[in-house]
């Protein structure tokens, strides 16, 4: 039997349905998925949808819940291999991934591929919020599809600037204009800091008025609004440094320069430094050549602690060196990461999620998105992230739609480290984040 539909996605199936245009910024978890695929049953007599997503998440996500809540929709996946047969079979929707873009904007040169095409859903839109080859390519694709659909929990993550290409390739740029650098010069500063370097800045008090101008295509719900859901914590696990290490870091920190047996390790730059110490920090250093010289494991020891003492967790993890240190000290966990294959990578999923797995060693570039895991009792984030989206989504994997039990985020954290500059710089992002995101939020402004 096919679930029954929330409240709110009926609603927000009838606020899709009256438009043409329209950009779900709902969290996570909150069924946007389900909520598109009943719009495209009502719009499939019009024509064919295409959904550009995720690779990771084309079955796991979009074709699993076809096959769950729209058995009558055929659809055909579009891996590189077999992209132009998905697009020449008759089905209704065809599923790619963000950068087949680029293929289709070359074959569309020889044949119109897309003339039986009226729809256009894309998953994780910002996917395409930087100035960049499929940016440009998806905003010139967009005139073949007269409904536009995108989709994501996290607009929003850097700047103000992030919703100006969402907008412009849902809306052909009717309410932010046409002109990136007007749009940026109108709710940024620029900083100039030196060597022809400029920062922007969001201007103060810009989001009311960005939330006026969207306000009638943009979706918006938090996940606590729509579901009854256990609470969950997050805390900041702190631990100190050893002497050794500790004297390590400050080498660094202090000369940019750190002398080990096999060689020099230099940061040329302030970026470069930044991300030696974040390295020193979690525990290793890595060379020229990418090989990586491991200094400390007591932050490991303690991540197994605290995954032995919970059920099941995921952990995510930023280095190599990271996976290779967890593997040996918690040797039933599983791995997902860009070399994990997809039949590898379902697996695992089930298996999680059938608790014959007990953690979860998960990189957030390959398990931010469409993965639900709520056997989960924890998140452990192994080291900091800049990634405020990646932070943002690989947290709702376990919370999410379908969580029964309380569940918590935990944050390690070297004391008296870059570490706790970049979570710090982490949660002004999310406050920042949050700030426009509650203007849109339907349950506060029916």
């Amino acid at each position: 039997m096919i679930p029954q539909l929330f409240k709110h996605q009926e609603d927000d199936i009838q606020f899709i349905n009256a438009r043409k245009r329209v950009l779900n910024f709902s969290d996570a978890g909150t069924g946007k998925t389900r909520t598109t695929i009943e719009i495209i049953k009502r719009r499939k007599d019009e024509g064919r949808t295409l959904i550009l997503c995720p690779k990771s998440i084309m079955y796991p996500a979009w074709g699993a819940d076809l096959e769950k809540f729209a058995p009558e929709l055929t659809f055909n996946l579009a891996y590189a291999e077999k992209r132009a047969e998905a697009f020449y079979k008759n089905s209704d929707i065809v599923i790619m991934n963000h950068d087949g873009v680029l293929w289709l904007d070359k074959i569309l040169t020889k044949t119109p591929i897309l003339n039986n095409f009226i729809q256009l859903v894309i998953d994780e839109s910002t996917a395409y919020k930087n100035n960049c080859q499929r940016s440009n390519i998806v905003n010139k694709l967009k005139k073949y599809f007269k409904y536009r659909i995108l989709m994501t929990g996290t607009p929003y993550t850097n700047s103000l600037t992030d919703i100006w290409r969402q907008t412009l390739i849902a809306d052909d740029g009717q309410r932010l204009g046409n002109s990136f650098f007007k749009f940026r010069d109108q709710v940024c500063i620029g900083k100039q800091l030196g060597n022809g370097i400029t920062v922007w800045e969001d201007k103060p008090n810009m989001e009311p008025i960005i939330f006026h101008l969207l306000k009638d295509i943009v979706i918006r719900h938090k996940l606590e609004d729509c579901i009854d859901i256990p609470e969950n914590n997050t805390q900041k696990i702190l631990f100190e440094l050893n002497k050794k290490h500790f004297i390590t870091y400050i080498e660094m920190e202090t000369n940019n320069l750190l002398q080990l047996k096999g060689g020099k390790i230099t940061a040329a730059n302030a970026a470069i430094l930044v991300n030696k110490l974040l390295q020193i920090a979690s525990g290793a250093v890595y060379d020229e050549f990418g090989n990586y010289h491991l200094l400390d494991t007591d932050r490991y020891e303690l991540i197994r602690d605290l995954a032995e003492a919970r059920p099941q967790v995921l952990i995510a993890f930023c280095w190599r060196h990271q996976k290779d240190q967890l593997l040996k000290l918690l040797p039933q966990a599983k791995v997902i990461d860009g070399e994990t294959s997809h039949k590898t990578r379902d697996q695992y999923i089930a298996d999680f999620q059938n608790k014959k797995i007990p953690q979860l060693l998960i990189h957030p570039k390959s398990g931010a998105h469409g993965l639900t895991l709520t056997a989960g009792y924890a998140t452990i984030w192994a080291s900091p992230t800049y990634s405020s989206e990646e932070f943002q989504q690989f947290n709702r994997r376990i919370y999410r739609a379908g969580q029964t039990k309380k569940t918590e985020t935990l944050l390690i954290c070297a004391k008296n480290t870059i570490e706790d500059q970049v979570f710090q710089k982490l949660e002004g992002k999310l406050t920042r984040a949050d700030n426009i995101l509650k203007l849109f939020d339907r349950n506060l402004n029916p």
